[in-house]
């Protein structure tokens, strides 16, 4: 029996947002410590938790989650709520961790970025990982059509957040399009990632948009859906405009079949999927002239192309 293609990626990104959505809203063992005298801070938006010790750090946390609801809702619907803030200091490393359900919720571990090769340029550690962990809240918060209706129903139940089927790239490259718009730094705007596309560009070894998912293991596996995908929106704003990516968004929180990003995009006023994956490898290809260009690696910087001697 013949089955159709399309069908068979929406169900693997229906496992794929399945997997993830159980994923964040599982206990993580092991990773944090629950002891000792915690306080709530409240803002217009947030209610911050932190260890008393930390309560230094809460003033700046708190100021940045603000700042970046103001600027997220100037282009996407606010999502629905009071959001939890909690601020951890007892790992030692640095991430942020969202679930929309069963309500809005962000945790920050506070150990700042300092040797991480991939986010090279910030401004503010703090100010990048909440604009990106916000910008899950707005995107997967988003819902509308028959999962409005859905929700109005049976809750917030995890299954009923159109956002969250779509493939990664989409989720991840979206939040990190927003932390590099709205903050001096930010991975879309860093050395790495172009590293990345264009070290591929000039191999001939260009991804298709199902290689750089949360499932991949293709080179870079993981890191792959926040590069290309973060450059493909960012590709789409600067040819069609700012606006097609919240257009976009609002798009998808409605269809029916929430894993389709081809439709949302076009009648955002972008391109299909296949076209703007095209024109993202060609902007990304090592121009004519520069076949003997080196490719440096490791920089922390803008990359730069440099002829062999």
């Amino acid at each position: 029996m013949k089955v159709n293609g399309c069908a068979v990626r929406g169900a693997r990104n229906l496992l794929s947002a399945l997997s993830a959505l159980s994923a964040l809203s599982a206990p993580l063992h092991a990773q944090t410590d629950p002891t000792g005298t915690w306080r709530t801070w409240h803002t217009e938006h947030f209610r911050v938790s932190a260890r008393v010790e930390d309560s230094s750090i809460v003033r700046i946390a708190a100021a940045e989650a603000e700042r970046s609801y103001a600027l997220l809702a100037t282009e996407l619907p606010r999502p629905r709520g009071t959001i939890e803030l909690t601020l951890f200091d007892n790992v030692d490393f640095s991430n942020g961790l969202t679930t929309v359900s069963p309500t809005n919720r962000i945790a920050i571990y506070l150990a700042t970025a300092a040797t991480t090769d991939e986010l090279g340029e910030y401004d503010s550690w703090l100010r990048v990982v909440i604009t990106h962990e916000l910008t899950h809240v707005f995107h997967l918060d988003n819902v509308g059509g028959l999962w409005e209706g859905l929700q109005s129903v049976f809750g917030r139940n995890p299954l009923l957040f159109p956002n969250a089927y779509q493939p990664s790239w989409v989720v991840e490259g979206l939040a990190v399009y927003y932390e590099s718009r709205f903050s001096n730094g930010g991975r879309e705007a860093g050395g790495f990632h172009t590293q990345l596309l264009r070290a591929a560009a000039a191999a001939g070894d260009w991804p298709e948009s199902n290689d750089v998912v949360f499932s991949s293991v293709r080179w870079p596996s993981g890191i792959g859906r926040y590069a290309y995908g973060s450059r493909f929106f960012a590709l789409q704003a600067a040819e069609h405009g700012d606006s097609v990516v919240p257009r976009f968004v609002r798009h998808a929180s409605g269809q029916f079949w929430p894993s389709r990003v081809s439709r949302p995009l076009t009648a955002a006023g972008g391109d299909d999927v296949p076209h703007g994956w095209h024109l993202l490898a060609q902007r990304y290809a090592v121009p004519p002239g520069d076949t003997d260009a080196v490719l440096l690696t490791g920089m922390r910087g803008q990359l730069q192309l440099v002829r062999s001697p």
